[in-house]
């Protein structure tokens, strides 16, 4: 694939909606990690920040790569959730159960409305 990508259009694997999304690139850009990112501009004008390596020139080669990165994204999320898990164990240890769980559960949930 080319490097410059600027005013293509390309396919790219997008893990929020789990399937292939394609639009013109406006840009590209070094992330704080140090990859690249292509920012892709769909059909209804929304602008997504996508990985080099998530971003083909052909809607075929999206549809091939979807599939391993659904998979890969799956494992990473329940390893993510274990660690949760267990870290709020530790903490919990340290400094024992939170005193208003339910009360910081409500201001939580509504700041989040």
């Amino acid at each position: 694939m080319s490097d410059c990508l600027l005013g293509e259009n390309v396919f790219f694997a997008d893990l929020k909606s789990k399937s292939v999304k394609s639009g013109v690139v406006l840009s590209s850009i070094v992330s704080q990690s140090g990859y690249v990112v292509h920012i892709i501009l769909d059909e209804a004008k929304v602008k997504y920040s996508v990985e080099k390596a998530r971003v083909f020139l052909s809607q075929k080669e999206a549809e091939e790569y979807l599939p391993n990165m659904l998979s890969v994204a799956d494992e990473m999320e329940r390893l993510e959730q274990a660690n949760v898990k267990l870290l709020e164990s530790l903490r919990q240890k340290i400094i024992g159960k939170p005193e208003f769980k339910e009360l910081a559960d409500v201001v939580f949930n509504q700041r989040k409305n």
